[in-house]
């Protein structure tokens, strides 16, 4: 229903239970019937210093707005994101290190595909490697590593690489790991990536490897061609016994009736 003339208005609030309107509660409710505040329009009626008093500063949004008056302005503009982070847990524990070689490989993998979608580069890549802290038999570690890079970048291959140097930093034999986790921060929009004149950039090159993965990947599916690090087998992946099925999105999902 849209409610046009300042009549409507007044007919729709007449009867509307003050205690369905968004930003009142149950405590909210429960006083302002008890004053004899039944409607929304009772409620509108009201004194704003007393809507202040009873009610703080977001009854008093509420009662602003039940005015026509916006509070909340409509965002058109996304804020930037400041950071994105990969991680799921394995199918079961392991302390393989090829095994973790592949996972680690395959979340950064994921998550420059996540930053090329948005279109942001990383400047600081982290490397985190968790036990399961409720298995009491099993020994304790969560080491991380925080990489600086020499480039912002977002190509799956230079992620890659400086995952598993982190990877390598931090794995300690002996403990059976959980997840791991590869964490993306200082991001940049990629029209405002600077380079350093120090040090050699490759990531022209690495930039197309990536748009082939991304353009293949999204017409014959997700995982269809993938850098070798990342494993075929994937014995460490998460178990999927349950997964729902996307009935609406996988052909091969579709339910069938007999």
């Amino acid at each position: 229903m849209v409610l046009e003339t300042e009549q409507q208005i007044n007919d729709a609030l007449a009867d509307y239970p003050v205690e369905d309107l968004w930003g009142v509660g149950r405590q909210f409710a429960h006083k302002l019937i008890k004053d004899g505040i039944e409607t929304a329009a009772q409620f509108r009626a009201l004194p704003v210093d007393w809507v202040q008093t009873h009610m703080t500063i977001v009854g008093v949004r509420m009662w602003r707005e039940l005015w026509g008056e916006s509070c909340i302005p409509l965002k058109t503009v996304l804020d930037p994101k400041k950071g994105m982070c990969t991680s799921r847990a394995f199918g079961k524990l392991t302390g393989d290190y090829n095994q973790l070689i592949e996972a680690t490989s395959n979340y950064a993998a994921r998550l420059a595909n996540k930053l090329r979608r948005e279109k942001l580069c990383t400047t600081v890549l982290s490397v985190r490697l968790l036990t399961n802290k409720f298995v009491a038999a099993e020994l304790q570690a969560y080491p991380a590593i925080t990489i600086p890079l020499e480039h912002p970048v977002n190509n799956t291959v230079d992620l890659i690489k400086t995952a598993l140097w982190g990877l390598k930093k931090i794995y300690l034999r002996g403990y059976m790991y959980q997840k791991v986790e590869v964490n993306a921060t200082g991001l940049i929009s990629e029209s405002e990536v600077q380079l350093n004149i120090f040090s050699e950039f490759k990531g022209v090159k690495y930039d197309k490897v990536s748009k082939v993965l991304d353009r293949l990947n999204l017409h014959y599916g997700a995982g269809t061609l993938r850098m070798a690090g990342e494993g075929k087998d994937q014995k460490w992946s998460m178990k999927r016994e349950f997964l729902r099925p996307h009935y609406t999105t996988n052909w091969n999902d579709i339910i069938k009736v007999k």
